[in-house]
This record gives structure tokens, C-alpha cells and sequence, in this order.
């Protein structure tokens, strides 16, 4: 059964109201990504990387659109028993090598080196980190240098 309401308006003749197409919403735009197309070749770097007075990386890295990474970490207790139970020495290297954007010939590089401070229970630790673009061309050898000794010496293939 109709109710009343709607019962009137189709004897009062309204039919147009009965007769009116339904407008439905358009569908939403469909977005299709573009991909991402590097033409760039891979770069192959000769990377070695020095802090302290010694040598802590050095091994060829093959530099592509996401770029190429080094990391070592390591935790180890200290020579003597500490108070506290606090006896860790915590060591690490991050090497990272990326495509610049901006010319066919530049990289970026980062590295952070992280070490002990001293021997003695408690002494914490300390961070030495260089990130610096630069221009390399082939057969090139560019050095970046950070706090603490750190260097980072790249020679492009």
C-alpha cells in the first residue's frame, strides 16, 4: 500500500514526479600510477671508509635506482665487570650510496660510525656521521671527510 502522501500527488497529477529518470553519482576517477622509468646505468663505486686511524669498510658497491648499503653492528660486553650490570660496548658502521637527481654524475653519500667512548664502565659512546652529494666521474676518487677521522673515499668505475 502507498502512502497517503504519495497517493495524493498521483491523483493530483503529477506524473512527472513518478516518471523522472534517476540520476545516479558518476563513478569515481580512476587513477592509474605512472612508472617509474630510470634510465640511468649502475654505477659501480669502490667504497672505503676509514675512522679512527682504521680501516673499517672497503668492498665495491653496485649503485641502481635505490641506491646500495653497508651495516655492521655489534654489542660486546666491556673487559670488566661494571656496577649496575652496564657492561656493553656497542659498535656500528651505516654506509649508504644513492643516485642524485639532480646530474647523471652525482651521488649521495652517508655514513654514521658509532664506537665506545673509553674502556671504563659506563662511558657511553660516540657518533661521528658525514651525508654530502658529490660529483663523481668515472675513474674519479672522492673523499668526504667527517668529525673524528671518518672518511669516506669513493673511486667510480
Amino acid at each position: 500500500m502507498l502512502p497517503a502522501a504519495f497517493a495524493l500527488l498521483v491523483q493530483a497529477g503529477a506524473p512527472a514526479l513518478i516518471s523522472a529518470p534517476i540520476i545516479m553519482p558518476a563513478p569515481p576517477p580512476v587513477i592509474r600510477p605512472m612508472p617509474r622509468v630510470d634510465t640511468r646505468p649502475v654505477v659501480t663505486l669502490q667504497v672505503r671508509v676509514t675512522g679512527g686511524g682504521q680501516q673499517l669498510y672497503s668492498d665495491l658497491m653496485r649503485v641502481g635506482a635505490s641506491g646500495a648499503n653497508y651495516s655492521q653492528n655489534s654489542r660486546d660486553g666491556a673487559e670488566q665487570a661494571c656496577p649496575g650490570g652496564y657492561n656493553v660496548q656497542v659498535r656500528s658502521l651505516n654506509v649508504s650510496v644513492s643516485p642524485d637527481y639532480g646530474e647523471d654524475s652525482s651521488i649521495r653519500v652517508s655514513a654514521s660510525w658509532k664506537r665506545p667512548q673509553g674502556e671504563g664502565c659506563g662511558m657511553g659512546s660516540r657518533t661521528a656521521e658525514v651525508e654530502q652529494t658529490v660529483s663523481i666521474a668515472p675513474g674519479q676518487t672522492v673523499r668526504v671527510t667527517g668529525d673524528a677521522g671518518l672518511v669516506v673515499e669513493l673511486t667510480r668505475r
